[in-house]
């Protein structure tokens, strides 16, 4: 066969034709290959494959690339022109992704379209709105603050109020991790994550090497980054396919509408900026994370938000849909040979950035910060604190801070406190000093003393050298100066003298004047006469003696004997008058400040026309400018009265006898009184007035001389004789008497007109607040046993199935209790222990709870701490639940066994800080309410003709025994037991003898069944008339325990009422009809409170005096318990909230206390009540104390917590407290020790005792 000649140049490129074709072949039969291991790998192990044959791609994949390989050698001098063709991809849609929804939908399945549109809108609706939160700044946060701590720092970290029964200062306990105290919790938990993250020990500041929250941090953040870099590329390579789908060969994508090409080209588009919104966010957020635990679940949350495309698919895309998306072709695109090359560049420097950038952008500023903060707040000198008066700042080092130098802490001081420290002086005073005497404690009580604590009456004038309170005075005082190394008067005289202009009238002024009287003018007669006053600090007896009035020494002015002959003669205008004006403008400046600024000129003018007008200014213009009584209205006017006696009303009756004196009021002068005197006693023994004065019926005898009666009258008030003759004695005494001056007279005194003017208490005066243990502590399932409350209340018979489960929850909340007492100037408080806390059992056979024992530790130890006197009442109506089960106050052997055993423990454990004890708490309630009519616990309402009587029998022998144990086994601890007894006043209804008897049976059923027997030896006569022998009778030994056994009578008072006989006697037998009296009968126009009690303030005055005529307690009267329920509207409107009266736990959480809430009823009734305590004691009755009712509001017994009590209200749902307008009125009456009496519109309206 011949040859066929063919051209060599022909040959080879026939020869390359066929193996570029081979080698398409090949790639097509890989293609194919490819796309079938996409197929298998997409599908779900747990759903049908429509594929019927199994192929082992990857096997025939290998051999491909192995027949390429063997084949690749031939080729490779032939195919240089096909090395420099494109490559070509396969790109796999993603088959599990609810994003490829678009490009399976048919339009011929209307309801499948609607629905996957509907999760296509879903999945994007759910990505944005996450992205938009985490992007949000509120969702960052603001991450660590230098600032934030510096202000900790500055304000609370070393303030002497936040430092702990430990004697450890806030930095201090917060520098120790020690969370324990709720101020400082956040505080804790932020130095906690800050020492944890950055590897450090509590007290380092040296980075180590290992910082455990920065590794785990950058590893955080790098997996986010490699996350949405996934992310990122998938997209890409959606975009690419979808793009490139017109051209591509397979023919199930081949040709996709434009409006599929838009839709998914939108999709891409919008996941690659969520995408990259969400790489910001997350980093930023993870690189803000200072909590090691929350860093990793932060990680878990940003991974489940980037596949939320994936779960929706899983979860709600139907089969159908999801058999089509895992059928979804491979695309087959070219790419330059050069693209591996440039891709492995780029995903280096991709993963550089994601180590790189967010470390120094994000990370490297965080761990500089969280150092900072770490430095702000425990850098330095820690264990120091600081305290201010008078804008003088003190500190104060700790017993392990002994070593540091003055030097040290002065400027650790000064970095602390850099926000004063623009000025290194104040009024020419240093502004900072060093606390040198002593601990920390010692610098609370020497902060927190107050005059009225340390104020001395004596009746010779001296320094108080041998007071042993004069020590702490001057220190107390010299803390204030700036000057708390000075030990002596002579060191502190300057800041008590007029020469000091800017301490005239402060409280420091007039301590020193009280203490230091000699050293500050208040002996001298050219020193001012304002200065001189009780109201600035000098003592009556220094001011007599500056005036030559001195029984035990030469006068000044005078000499020895003081000579008188002016009488109450008025003085003309000299230099001391001059000399207390001057003073009068500097006065006002420093009491009412920028107050009355706008009338400051007016005073300018009335104080110049006074200098020179002399006592007629008084006569023409009686009130200052502030309606004031410038006689009578306060003692700071008392020199104005010893210049003008005359004027002033001293001496101006007309009468010769009266003449005499020159008394009047307190306010007139007795330095001079004329040398008549003598006279007078002379009289007054002549007629045998002293006998008279002792008892007000003597006074309107016709026998008596005419002289003797107004003598005996005017003698009582000159001496201060115990004349307090009560209403119903002088309306008896005056019936049908000539209405001669001397009957007015007497009428004046038993209903004197309003009151006006400042009202002072005695200094010694007690005044508090109270609460008891059931109605604010809550707690009850900690450590606590269950009382009859707990049962009575859990039975629905309190109010809206209220119970003190929780109450205010001062069992958690008592040390901000204390602080918020302290802020309203509470010197003392009266609360009760639980007896179930302390015995669950209430029997002493069992050790006490040591939980009990710890809390009111810590409670009383707290009070001390704030300068606050504890007040404590053993039994408060919370008898415990196994103790009624035996019996309760029925069982004599029994509960008064136990309740002498019970008192024992809290006198042992105790005693050593309480020195006031109150062994029960209104008996005739729990007598009454608990055993006749059962309006409170336990509800007994069995033999109401017997049951209240035995228990309230037994009521008095248990406090009789408790107060025994005091006395013979306690007596060396030095306090005082009393009994708090409630009455209110009954007055008669008329003057007819049978509603007099009626008012004497109301009282002496109600104050006298329990009073008597300890003051006058047996039950009142009249009950045992009534009761035969249903009331129970003493032992001659009992009799004896009883007699005397209050050291002081406690006195529960909120109301009266008019009591009248009844037209006809009662039937039956019980407590009531025993009686025989209508108990409720008032006056129609009397205000009434919430509880529907009437409000009338005198019957407080005269129930005092009630008790001081008939019982005459040897330690006084102390008003336990008096205030009222009197809500504005806005307290009704907030309690109709739901669940506004079930009270919650506190949830841990500090809020700022509030202090705007205002309650103008209850200002008002305390200011009225206040006034008529004044009143009985200028009567002579020995009133001690004042305990307003309540501190917080509270579980108001059967009433549930919609009667409020309180001076600070307590939101029960958050147990937030905010202090009423009345608790600051309080605070001022509590501060000045006195109150401005009543204006006439204040007063209250109705009949008057």
């Amino acid at each position: 066969m011949p040859k066929l000649l063919v051209p060599t140049d022909y040959v080879d490129h026939e020869v390359a034709k066929l193996r570029r074709e081979v080698i398409e072949w090949k790639n097509q039969v890989k293609n194919e290959l490819q796309e079938l291991r996409c197929m298998q790998q997409g599908g779900d192990g747990n759903e049908a494959t429509t594929a019927p044959v199994r192929v082992d791609v990857d096997e025939l994949l290998e051999g491909a690339d192995a027949a390429d390989s063997a084949g690749a050698a031939d080729s490779a001098d032939a195919d240089e022109d096909v090395q420099d063709t494109d490559m070509e991809e396969m790109i796999c849609f993603d088959r599990k992704s609810a994003w490829s929804i678009p490009l399976v939908l048919s339009k011929h399945n209307f309801l499948e379209s609607i629905f996957g549109a509907f999760l296509i809108i879903m999945n994007a609706t759910m990505q944005v709105l996450f992205t938009v939160i985490i992007m949000s700044p509120d969702f960052l946060g603001e991450g660590l603050s230098v600032q934030d701590a510096r202000t900790w720092r500055l304000r609370f970290a070393h303030d002497l109020d936040f430092v702990g029964l430990d004697q450890r200062n806030l930095a201090s306990i917060v520098c120790d991790e020690d969370g324990a105290l709720i101020f400082s919790t956040a505080q804790v938990a932020q130095l906690v994550d800050i020492n944890n993250y950055l590897g450090l020990d509590k007290l380092s500041f040296e980075l180590p090497n290992f910082q455990p929250g920065m590794l785990l941090a950058v590893l955080c953040i790098l997996l986010w980054n490699i996350c949405i870099f996934a992310e990122l590329r998938s997209v890409w390579y959606v975009l690419r396919g979808v793009l490139l789908s017109a051209g591509a060969s397979t023919s199930s994508l081949k040709g996709l509408s434009w409006q599929r090409i838009s839709i998914m080209t939108l999709v891409c588009v919008g996941r690659a900026v969520v995408a990259g919104a969400l790489l910001i966010s997350g980093t930023i957020w993870l690189g803000n994370t200072t909590s090691i635990t929350e860093l990793m679940l932060n990680s878990v949350a940003l991974e489940a938000v980037l596949h939320i495309d994936e779960f929706i698919c899983r979860a709600l895309v139907p089969t159908s849909l999801q058999q089509k998306i895992k059928r979804l072709p491979p695309m087959q695109v070219r790419r330059s040979r050069r693209w591996p090359s440039v891709e492995n560049v780029l995903l280096a420097c991709m993963l550089a950035a994601a180590l790189l950038v967010p470390y120094m952008i994000v990370l490297a500023p965080l761990r500089a910060t969280m150092l900072s903060v770490k430095r702000e707040m425990c850098g330095g000198l820690v264990d120091f604190v600081i305290t201010g008066t008078s804008g003088q700042m003190y500190t104060a080092l700790s017993a392990s801070a002994g070593a540091v130098t003055s030097a040290e802490v002065r400027n650790a001081e000064l970095a602390v406190h850099e926000i004063l420290s623009g000025e290194a002086t104040k009024n020419g005073r240093p502004k900072y000093s060093i606390w040198e005497g002593g601990s920390f404690g010692l610098l609370v009580a020497r902060r927190n003393q107050v005059y009225p604590d340390f104020k001395k009456e004596f009746y010779v004038c001296r320094e108080n050298d041998r007071d042993n309170n004069l020590t702490a005075v001057l220190q107390g005082v010299g803390m204030r100066v700036g000057k708390p190394e000075a030990k002596t008067c002579e060191e502190l005289a300057y800041f008590c003298g007029e020469e000091a202009p800017e301490w005239l009238f402060t409280m420091e002024a007039l301590w020193l004047r009280n203490s230091c009287p000699r050293h500050c003018g208040c002996t001298q007669p050219l020193s001012s006469p304002l200065l001189k006053t009780p109201w600035f600090g000098c003592t009556r007896q220094c001011i007599q003696e500056s005036y030559g009035f001195s029984m035990f020494g030469s006068s000044p002015l005078f000499g020895k004997p003081p000579n008188f002959t002016t009488g109450c003669k008025d003085q003309l205008p000299g230099s001391s008058w001059r000399h207390f004006w001057d003073n009068y403008l500097p006065m006002l400046d420093h009491y009412h400040g920028s107050d009355y600024f706008a009338t400051r000129q007016a005073y300018l003018e009335f104080r110049d026309w006074a200098k020179v007008a002399g006592c007629p200014v008084i006569a023409t213009q009686p009130q200052d400018l502030m309606g004031s009584l410038v006689c009578r209205g306060s003692s700071r006017y008392l020199p104005l009265a010893w210049f003008c006696p005359e004027t002033c009303g001293c001496s101006a009756s007309g009468n010769l006898e009266r003449d005499h004196f020159c008394f009047a009021y307190d306010y007139c002068p007795m330095h001079v009184m004329p040398n008549e005197t003598e006279q007078a006693w002379q009289l007054i023994r002549k007629y045998d007035l002293l006998r008279t004065l002792m008892n007000p019926e003597l006074l309107f005898n016709d026998d008596a001389p005419n002289t003797a009666i107004p003598l005996a009258f005017l003698a009582a008030v000159a001496t201060k004789a115990p004349l307090a003759p009560s209403r119903g004695a002088l309306r008896r005494a005056l019936r049908g008497r000539r209405r001669s001056c001397v009957v007015r007279f007497a009428e004046e005194w038993a209903e004197p007109a309003a009151r006006t003017g400042f009202l002072a208490f005695p200094e010694s005066f007690v005044f508090g607040v109270a609460t008891s243990a059931y109605q604010i502590e809550g707690a009850a399932a900690e450590g606590r046993g269950p009382s009859i409350w707990d049962t009575f209340s859990t039975a629905g018979h309190a109010k809206d199935g209220a119970t003190g489960e929780v109450a205010c929850d001062h069992y958690h909340l008592f040390k901000e209790d204390i602080r918020l007492m302290s802020s309203l100037k509470v010197k003392a408080y009266r609360f009760s222990i639980s007896w179930s806390r302390l015995l669950p059992n209430g029997d002493a056979a069992e050790p006490p709870s040591e939980e009990g024992l710890r809390f009111y530790s810590e409670l009383l130890d707290a009070l001390l701490q704030a300068g606050i006197e504890p007040w404590v009442t053993l039994y408060h109506w919370d008898l415990p639940e196994a103790l009624h089960a035996k019996g309760g106050w029925l069982s004599k052997e029994m509960i008064v066994k136990a309740f002498g055993d019970y008192a024992r423990i809290c006198f042992h454990h105790f005693g050593d800080r309480v020195k006031y004890w109150i062994t029960l708490n209104e008996p005739w309630c729990s007598a009454v309410l608990g055993y006749n009519t059962g309006d409170h616990a336990p509800g007994y309402t069995e033999e109401t003709d017997t049951a209240c009587y035995v228990a309230g029998h037994h009521l008095l022998l248990a406090h009789a025994e408790a107060a025994q144990i005091y006395r013979e086994e306690f007596a060396q601890q030095g306090g005082e037991v009393g009994i708090s007894l409630n009455a209110d006043w009954r007055q008669a209804d008329s003057e007819r003898e049978e509603d007099l008897e009626a008012a004497r049976r109301a009282m002496e059923f109600s104050l006298g069944w329990f009073a008597e027997p300890i003051y006058l030896g047996d039950y009142p006569k009249c009950m045992r008339e009534s009761c035969g022998d249903r009331l129970p009778s003493f032992s001659a030994s009992e009799k004896k325990k009883l007699f005397q056994s209050s050291d002081f009578f406690g006195l529960n008072s909120y109301s009266g009422n008019m009591a009248k006989a009844p037209p006809r006697p009662f039937e039956g037998t019980g407590y009531w009809e025993d009686i025989g009296v209508e108990w409720w009968h008032t006056d129609h126009q009397w205000a009434r409170t919430d509880m529907d009690w009437p409000v009338v303030p005198w019957s407080l005055r005269e129930i005092l005096l009630y008790v001081q005529d008939r019982y005459k307690p040897m330690g006084g009267i102390i008003v336990t318990e008096n205030g009222c329920a009197c809500e504005p509207d806005i307290s009704a409107e907030l309690d109709e909230r739901p669940g506004a009266l079930l009270p919650r736990p506190w949830d841990g959480v500090r809020r700022a206390t509030s202090s705007d809430f205002e309650d103008p009823e209850r200002v008002r009734f305390f200011r009225a009540h206040l006034s008529a305590v004044h009143a009985a004691i200028e009567r002579k009755a020995q009133v001690k104390g004042y305990f307003a009712w309540s501190f917080l509001d509270n579980f108001e017994w059967a009433e549930g917590y919609g009667k409020r009590f309180g001076i600070v209200r307590v939101d029960f749902q958050t147990q937030e407290r905010t202090i009423k307008s009345s608790g600051h009125f309080l605070a001022r009456v509590f501060e000045a020790n006195g109150l401005e009496a009543p204006a006439k519109e204040e007063q209250y309206p109705g009949r008057t005792f």
